[in-house]
């Protein structure tokens, strides 16, 4: 891709701050870390009641990943398959999960 791919380093956010949700609507914050797993962590600390539902996504979520080489630049030297998620919304996800 672009003769670049060695040079692509991520840069993380490490400030606990650094990724905030602000609903003000219903006067709620959420700080949600870097890192998938101490994402999800905060994400079941603040919804415990959803803790299944919070799994089933972030695992959906890592079998999608996994079957889009296109979402990898360092995989990415292909044209991207198709899978069943291309074509449900985030919406009816979300629903069917929760």
């Amino acid at each position: 891709m672009l003769g670049i791919r060695d040079e692509i380093e991520p840069v993380f956010l490490a400030d606990e701050k650094s990724n905030r949700y602000v609903f003000e609507q219903d006067h709620a914050v959420y700080d949600l870390p870097s890192g998938v797993n101490e994402f999800k962590g905060k994400l079941k600390s603040y919804f415990p009641k959803e803790n299944n539902g919070i799994d089933l996504y972030f695992e959906r979520a890592r079998k999608v990943y996994e079957q889009n080489r296109a979402l990898d630049f360092r995989k990415n030297q292909e044209s991207p398959v198709f899978t069943d998620e291309d074509f449900v919304s985030l919406s009816q996800v979300l629903d069917s999960l929760f």
